[in-house]
């Protein structure tokens, strides 16, 4: 499975039907603590992912309803690391969409044992240099034909 687009789209059929992939990689997306936010900073930023994110709470009824659902792509990492297939996260080091969500994740997950593996792709961005390169490293990831 190979992804290149937000975390929830991505991340969701691996989350929900884990039996079903042998590894993903998941390019240019990356889990938001939602834990960690802040809803009233959410609510008022002016950030285009901040006002995404607001949008998404709203739907689901809430910044609560929101935080607590299988929306929450990071809450859902953790609780199922155990039943993960391998992931692979990818992001340009000057991605400042996902770079730091990215980076934020990566520890993370080093510290709680999902089975994730990540790389930075120096001098890019989100961008399709970036994705071009990424899918060319990403595809011997997938069939089992590295370790990276």
């Amino acid at each position: 499975y190979i992804s290149v687009t937000g975390v929830q789209t991505c991340a969701l059929p691996i989350l929900n039907n884990p039996d079903l992939f042998s590894a993903a990689a998941i390019l240019s997306a990356a889990p938001v603590e939602l834990d960690a936010l802040d809803e009233n900073a959410v609510r008022e930023s002016d950030h285009p992912f901040l006002r995404r994110l607001w949008g998404m709470a709203e739907n689901a009824g809430g910044w609560a309803r929101f935080r607590d659902s299988d929306e929450n792509v990071w809450r859902l990492m953790n609780d199922r690391r155990h039943d993960l297939p391998r992931l692979l996260f990818a992001s340009g080091e000057e991605d400042e969409l996902v770079r730091d969500d990215l980076r934020r994740f990566r520890a993370h997950a080093e510290a709680t044992g999902i089975p994730a593996t990540f790389f930075e792709i120096p001098n890019l961005g989100h961008e399709w240099r970036f994705w071009d390169q990424a899918i060319e490293r990403a595809l011997p990831f997938l069939f089992g034909n590295a370790d990276d």
